[in-house]
């Protein structure tokens, strides 16, 4: 009786499902739990229809298979796939063994424990592994794995298309009979004791290709459990061939080096300003600026070693850097922090330093310069007095002979004063005119430049000769270009030259015709054109206009045009002349272009 209880508490409060069948496959009895993992009752289950309904249709075979087997007095197990009376299905561990009776085999006992969870776990493991194996055989990289004391275990077969060997020629070999010995230290970080739990880190180094060459590889690591090899750890390593950019990065280092090296002996300075503020100087700088190192200009402005009436100005250029204008070469004073006041150009480039926007200044010292300059202006200067002196000489003693000859004319015969009065008057004249032209060449003038528009200026230099232009026939035609840029001037001097140079185009048209004045832009310039429809100008001729005293009119000096060089020379402007004998002259003024913003009242006295 108690081994009955014993087996009816063993058979009902087993936490798996017990049950019992005859060697016809029917149930004969089952535990609650029979009735828990499937959803049917027993009552239902026993109906030969509902238990075979319970399995799968790739489960039944098998499944029949084995409970024939046990009726034969095999034990067996197996893993079996139901369908819940809800239809959704069951993964179950299922053992079978004979139930003997007398020594006879009367039916089958069946075991089942419903293992869904951990199956499905199991399978997305599986499946993960599936996915990842499929990925590391198919990567790129090269997926390695790595003994503590760094024995190749496994290898991708990416790494015959990155090495040009197949995996079998790597595995059971040594990483150090690969890695270049000037690497090997790399290997030291492989020492278990050094490497954090779920560190990874990053091995660089050059490894030798099948072919004997080495590429140069980047390898990331980790430290990983490894329990069903001997080692209890292992190295994973994921390695990619980066020698392109070791390439480009080694280029890139010898062009900085190279960079460095022309910046740091150039004997011209450069400065480099992050914000306004002195970054860095190469040796140069430092001596131009009258520091004994860097440290004594670090964090100064550009300002602070200038007047303060350039400020403006310096500050405006490096707002136009900052915004991707280009700079134009300047001409500025610095004051050294030794007091020396230094002339210099200056070119300013946009840059970055260390990944900020920044200002590349380029310096020169031009002081010596302006004085060969200056000594050359001088020695220009001495060889235009003579110039001027043969002219003077020249033009002055032929109204002067012709006036002493009517006063000896005059002593002899008195009837003809008043013609020789005429004639003597016209000389004194021309006299007193060559005299005011050469005044305007030798006196100093102080020169006001303002920003203006060139169109005004043009309209009030055709307002003035309209009625002479009339008188000779000449119809005077302006065209401008739309949006001009304004130019720096000193507008009195401008108009000087402006009018001499339309003054000349009306003359040179003594039967009328077409003066045009055309004003246009032309990269950082404008253009002012005077073109004529004239007698022209023989080509050998050309390149002495502007000479003291050398005209092509008969009643001309030579001086006019002389003048109006030097205005135009005075506004950092140009002068060409294109001329066609007998069809006419074209002049070209090309003036400096100005698009810094400024107030219109605004000057700069020179």
């Amino acid at each position: 009786m108690a081994s009955k209880q014993l087996y009816r508490s063993l058979f009902e409060n087993n936490p798996d499902a017990v049950y019992a069948l005859d060697l016809e496959g029917n149930l004969l009895s089952g535990n609650s739990v029979c009735e828990k993992i499937c959803g049917y009752t027993l009552q239902e289950l026993r109906k030969r229809t509902v238990l075979r309904s319970l399995l799968t249709e790739e489960d039944v075979e098998r499944t029949v298979s084995q409970f024939r087997k046990s009726a034969k007095g095999e034990l067996l197990e197996n893993w079996i796939t139901i369908r819940h009376k809800s239809g959704y299905l069951l993964k179950l561990f299922n053992k079978t063994f004979p139930i003997v009776v007398d020594d006879q085999i009367v039916g089958v006992y069946g075991i089942a424990r419903d293992v869904t969870p951990n199956y499905i776990k199991k399978e997305r493991l599986r499946e993960s592994e599936e996915r990842y194996r499929l990925l590391a055989e198919n990567s790129f990289d090269i997926i390695s794995k790595v003994s503590l004391n760094g024995k190749i275990s496994y290898v991708t077969p990416s790494c015959l298309l990155q090495t040009g060997y197949a995996p079998e020629n790597l595995i059971d070999h040594f990483l150090y009979e690969f890695i270049h010995p000037e690497d090997l230290d790399v290997l030291f970080k492989l020492d278990p004791s050094r490497i954090l739990r779920d560190e990874v880190f990053l091995l660089t180094y050059r490894f030798r290709i099948k072919d004997g060459t080495y590429k140069w590889f980047e390898t990331s690591c980790k430290l990983v459990d490894n329990s069903a090899a001997e080692s209890a750890q292992q190295f994973i390593m994921v390695s990619r061939d980066i020698t392109e950019r070791r390439n480009a990065e080694e280029k890139l280092r010898q062009n900085e080096e190279r960079y460095r090296n022309l910046v740091e002996n150039s004997p011209d300075p450069v400065i480099i300003f992050l914000r306004d503020r002195l970054v860095f100087s190469n040796q140069a700088g430092i001596k131009l600026l009258g520091a004994e190192n860097l440290s004594e200009l670090l964090g100064k402005s550009l300002c602070d070693f200038m007047d303060s009436s350039s400020h403006e100005r310096i500050r405006e250029m490096f707002k136009e850097l900052q915004q991707g204008r280009e700079m134009e070469l300047i001409e500025q004073k610095l004051v050294s922090l030794d007091g020396r006041v230094i002339d210099v150009e200056l070119k300013g480039i946009s840059t970055f330093y260390y990944g900020e926007p920044a200002v590349h200044l380029l310096v020169r010292d031009i002081s010596e310069r302006k004085k060969t300059q200056e000594l050359l202006q001088n020695s220009e200067k001495l060889t235009l007095v003579g110039q001027l002196a043969a002219g003077i000489a020249h033009e002055i003693r032929n109204p002067l002979t012709a006036l002493k000859g009517f006063l000896q004319l005059m002593q002899k015969n008195e009837q003809h004063k008043q013609e020789y009065y005429s004639i003597m008057s016209s000389e004194l004249t021309r006299i007193e005119m060559i005299v005011s032209e050469l005044l305007v060449l030798a006196k100093p003038q102080t020169r006001y430049f303002q920003l203006r528009d060139v169109a005004p200026l043009i309209r009030q230099v055709v307002t003035l000769l309209d009625t002479e232009a009339i008188m000779k026939k000449v119809q005077i035609v302006t065209k401008f270009e739309q949006s001009l840029p304004m130019i720096r001037c000193d507008e009195n001097q401008l108009k000087q030259a402006f009018i001499n140079f339309l003054k000349n185009g009306i003359e040179s048209m003594p039967n009328g015709g077409e003066m045009i004045i055309e004003v246009r832009k032309s990269a950082d310039e404008v253009e002012i054109c005077f073109i004529d429809q004239g007698c022209g100008i023989p080509a050998e001729m050309i390149s002495r206009l502007g000479e003291p005293f050398f005209t092509t009119k008969e009643s001309g000096t030579g001086l006019g045009m002389m003048v109006s060089n030097k205005i135009i020379q005075n506004h950092q402007g140009t002068i060409q002349f294109i001329s066609k004998y007998g069809e006419g002259t074209t002049v070209i003024v090309a003036l400096p272009a100005c698009y810094q913003p400024e107030e219109p009242d605004q000057e700069l006295r020179n």
